[in-house]
């Protein structure tokens, strides 16, 4: 049987909320759109950390961001085991960091892609102006690379393709962003800066009405550029025996707890909600939704379990084990069986964490713990003591509240110690690597998946 061929597109800042496939009525990602017509579309991704180096070792190694790095690196890296297993592999990034990870010695190929053009003769505000043609932009000039990678590539080739240019640079031509603004709508800029601020209380919503038109404007550039990646992939000869995953590395904060652009500072979902995508090879046939949580490590295992090159889950299937969940703690394990409705067990927790933060998540809640801009009014009850520090927690009612915006710890303290003992439960068995089934979730944090 022939090798399949894999392509991974991680869109850096890619919102979730901004996606017609997700909800999105006003935004236009037809390509997008339909791609999701074509896939398998997970609802609750979430990333385990927004910080790309430690994001990238749970993608590449399968292991939670929670583990130890000691601990992760006793695994073999993805793109190590395709290219032992007879795959071309390759990398294309805009994003320096993702190209000079260490993990990424793995691939056969590496290749940083420039995106940069600055008019020699043009003063240097110029750069940051939109562009007057889609091809001028920096976005274009990536996805051409990946096209022309794609053309020339032999089979079986594994092919990772990260872009960081929509949280970088809104250079769409004007038109791009223009088509969403009404005509009592402020005037769109043409500026292509990314915005990186905090808006004040009472901010005017003008100025935010300016941003989220640039950014829905830049997504409708990218969507663009997707649907002619995507006729460059169907109307080459490997097509039919292609797996493509789309997913975002993180999203982007776009005023939704009044943060305006790239930052890591603030567990929301803005942040770390984000789309994920899996079309199979034709004649696959393997469509739906999923609202199960899957989070970076599970990817990692799913991509080799796509071309039979992990069969860890479906060996602890095989085993007779008859536990109501299962949940092999801190390494990733394959999603592939709920596409294919083999199994409905597991998936039922995710974490996040950075700097002095984390975000557990269950199916019907979502607790965020700080240990920074703690609110110190008397009677605010979401606070635990915790040494000699206060702790400060958040309660999002989930799936409803998408944006996490309505907290409600102060009405539901039973449902915060139980979500913030199970959160313990499932840090302290990945920092001691225990390869263990985690306990049951109390009803009141599971309720229904479906």
């Amino acid at each position: 049987m022939q090798q399949p061929n894999v392509i991974c597109l991680a869109i850096d800042r890619l919102q979730a909320g901004y996606l017609g496939a997700y909800g999105n009525t006003w935004t236009s990602t037809p390509a997008l759109d339909r791609l999701a017509a074509q896939s398998f579309v997970f609802h609750r991704a979430i990333i385990d950390s927004p910080d790309l180096e430690i994001l990238y070792r749970s993608l590449w190694l399968g292991s939670h961001a929670v583990c130890p790095a000691a601990l992760a690196q006793q695994q073999e890296s993805l793109p190590a085991i395709f290219s032992r297993s007879g795959w071309h592999t390759a990398l294309l990034t805009d994003e320096r960091l993702v190209a000079n990870h260490p993990l990424a010695d793995a691939f056969l190929q590496r290749v940083l892609v420039d995106t940069r053009h600055v008019e020699l003769d043009a003063p240097e505000a110029d750069a940051l102006k939109s562009a007057q043609q889609i091809e001028e932009t920096q976005a274009a000039k990536y996805f051409a690379a990946a096209e022309q990678y794609i053309e020339t590539a032999g089979s079986p080739f594994f092919l990772w393709l990260h872009t960081a240019t929509l949280g970088r640079i809104w250079d769409a031509p004007l038109e791009f962003r223009r088509q969403f603004a009404d005509e009592d709508d402020p005037t769109p800029s043409d500026s292509a800066d990314v915005p990186e601020r905090i808006l004040p209380e009472g901010f005017d919503p003008d100025e935010l009405l300016t941003y989220t038109h640039a950014y829905a404007g830049q997504l409708s550039l990218i969507d663009e550029l997707i649907d002619s990646l995507l006729k460059t992939i169907d109307g080459g000869t490997s097509r039919d025996n292609t797996w493509l995953f789309l997913f975002s590395t993180r999203g982007l904060p776009l005023g939704e707890h009044r943060r305006v652009g790239p930052n890591e500072e603030e567990l929301y979902a803005e942040l770390v909600h984000v789309p994920l995508m899996i079309r199979c090879p034709t004649g696959g046939a393997i469509f739906g939704r999923s609202q199960r949580l899957v989070q970076p490590a599970d990817w990692s295992a799913t991509i080799l379990d796509s071309c039979g090159l992990n069969r860890v889950w479906n060996s602890v299937e095989k085993s007779g084990l008859s536990l109501e969940r299962l949940i092999p703690v801190g390494r990733g394990h394959s999603f592939l069986p709920l596409v294919r409705d083999e199994q409905v067990v597991g998936f039922d927790r995710a974490c996040s964490i950075a700097l002095d933060q984390r975000l557990f998540t269950t199916p019907a809640w979502s607790l965020r713990l700080s240990n920074h801009h703690v609110d110190l009014r008397e009677d605010d009850t979401a606070r635990h003591s915790a040494g000699n520090h206060l702790e400060r927690a958040e309660l999002f009612v989930k799936p409803d509240d998408w944006f996490e915006v309505n907290d409600v710890s102060d009405r539901c303290p039973d449902v915060v110690e139980k979500m913030r003992a199970a959160a313990i439960d499932f840090t302290q068995a990945c920092i001691t690597g225990q390869q263990s089934v985690l306990a049951k979730l109390p009803d009141e944090l599971f309720f229904s998946l479906d």
